[in-house]
């Protein structure tokens, strides 16, 4: 019997505060995120209460599973609409899969039709990360015609003051609107943040162009700051980029940040600029006082393992690997080089 004649699933079309007690229940059931969670130092309550404030969201389909007595399930797929303009093909995002552990095998394909079926907006792009150990979302995803186009790793630092401000030849100075050119040809090509480099169905030509449109936030004081490595001739060598409260929807009241972009030229000094600019970057969550960090890399087939290990020269400890998927509904066509 398939888990649509097992479960109920309903769409939740207004605000989800009343689930907020079995949401709770399902984090608590729910181990692959525990470590990270644990180490940034929030609990478990206050993610379930904020999820229950911010869902289902402007656009988005909060979509649950229950057996008429427990939630087993909850999706929520919602539009990512910079991104969408920016690729030229319309993007969504399934920002929360939980599923609890007795939870039928179909149940994450029968919330994602019936989310789809919902929606009257087009969808081109599905893309969704989960945790490696949630072998019963990762299954489903995958029966739902997902593909796995990447691997990332979770990182999170606690000690967030750096070592080192300056080297010779190089120096380190606040994004400005004047580097963002600079900062996107580096960030393009960045297979460590950049989710969409080599993406079969996207023009190479937008993919740049959503590095430069995701850039530009940086440059302005609302919670999200930038640095660059500078060599003697003035020139773009590097570029950092930090959110505050970002990662976890503002419940840590400005003391989570987030390490966004951390990208350097692909020279013989590469790594000890990213270095200059990571301890750079703890200096300046120092200031501000966050009292963690949280960094995600991108881990592709037949890539160095280099950044992992330069992040942990900086005191971020491994606590999650993640598969990102992505499932192509209708693909744009790419315009001729």
């Amino acid at each position: 019997m398939s888990s649509k004649k097992k479960l109920v699933i309903r769409k939740i079309l207004g605000s989800a505060e009343e689930l907020t007690t079995e949401i709770l229940r399902l984090l608590v059931l729910y181990p692959h995120n525990d470590e990270t969670i644990s180490k940034i130092g929030l609990s478990k309550e206050e993610i379930a209460a904020r999820m229950c404030e911010i869902l289902p969201g402007p656009g988005g389909v909060l979509t649950t599973a229950d057996d008429g007595r427990r939630l087993q399930g909850l999706l929520h797929l919602e539009p990512v609409l910079p991104t969408s303009a920016a690729l030229g093909a319309h993007v969504w995002r399934i920002g929360k899969l939980i599923s609890a552990p007795e939870a039928p095998g179909d149940m994450v394909t029968a919330m994602l039709e019936e989310s789809l079926a919902f929606l009257e907006s087009p969808v081109d792009l599905i893309t969704t990360r989960i945790p490696v150990t949630d072998t019963s979302a990762t299954t489903g995803l995958l029966r739902s015609r997902f593909s796995v186009v990447s691997g990332e790793i979770v990182a999170v630092a606690r000690n967030l003051k750096g070592t080192r401000t300056r080297r010779r030849n190089s120096c380190i100075v606040p994004f400005e609107a004047r580097h963002i050119e600079a900062a996107a040809r580096i960030a393009c090509d960045c297979r460590q943040c950049n989710l969409f480099v080599d993406s079969d169905g996207l023009d190479p030509k937008r993919v740049c162009n959503l590095s430069r449109i995701s850039l530009k936030p940086y440059v302005r004081a609302n919670g999200q700051r930038g640095l660059v490595v500078l060599d003697k001739q003035k020139e773009v060598r590097g570029f950092a980029g930090f959110s505050l409260d970002a990662e976890f929807g503002g419940i840590s009241a400005h003391k989570l940040a987030s390490v966004d972009h951390l990208c350097v030229t692909a020279d013989v000094d590469g790594l000890k600029l990213e270095a200059l600019l990571g301890e750079c970057i703890l200096n300046e969550l120092s200031k501000n006082r966050a009292r963690a960090a949280i960094i995600r890399l991108l881990v592709k087939e037949n890539q160095p393992e280099r950044k992992m290990d330069s992040v942990k020269e900086l005191g971020f400890e491994m606590t999650q690997s993640n598969l990102v998927l992505h499932r192509w509904l209708s693909k744009p066509p790419v315009q001729a080089a």
